[in-house]
């Protein structure tokens, strides 16, 4: 599993020639299809425009690269469908969940994808009230109880539920580290 945010500003190198492609500055996501279809990458200085690697040509993640086969596999929006489409959407990254009635249980932190096929394989979310009351991320997998909206992330019981169980069993489980540390301590 690799998360999305691990990826910001890694170098991508095509393997043919060695040749430095640039740096990923977005994933790209296809809400639909539940599916990272591309990556927006940088080139060099702000006067080149950005490029888009399908994710169909990413051979490796390294420790430091992403390696792809050719640096003639990097396209403009305007060849990758779903590019264009997500190019001008919000991020993911800072969306509302929302449960079915309505109520926001927290904000998208990162995607979780499968690096072989690209699904997405949940979000790490931040559950709380308030920014400075936000605990986590904790890891809401996605299954047919999410529902990946235009402007939010929609949630039903189940999903809420298990997002509730994780983050208050992390809070119980930390309660305890704490408590056991200070009797050590005494």
């Amino acid at each position: 599993m690799i998360r999305g945010r691990n990826l910001m500003g890694m170098r991508m190198v095509a393997i043919d020639t060695n040749q430095d492609i640039g740096r990923v500055k977005e994933v790209i996501v296809h809400p639909f299809k539940k599916r990272v279809v591309g990556y927006l990458v940088r080139r060099g200085s702000w006067l080149h425009k950005a490029s888009i690697v399908p994710f169909a040509s990413i051979l490796s993640y390294c420790e430091s690269t992403i390696d792809v086969g050719s640096a003639e596999d990097v396209v403009g929006p305007e060849h990758v469908l779903a590019g264009v489409r997500l190019l001008g959407r919000n991020k993911i990254v800072g969306t509302s969940l929302i449960t079915g009635n309505g109520h926001e249980i927290g904000k998208v932190f990162d995607v979780c994808f499968n690096e072989g096929t690209g699904d997405i394989l949940g979000f790490e979310v931040l559950t709380g009230s308030s920014p400075d009351r936000l605990s986590g991320p904790e890891f809401l997998p996605i299954d047919d109880d999410v529902v990946w909206g235009r402007d939010s992330v929609l949630v039903g019981e189940l999903a809420f539920d298990r997002l509730l169980f994780e983050a208050t069993e992390v809070g119980r489980l930390n309660s305890k580290a704490i408590a056991l540390s200070r009797l050590q301590r005494m």
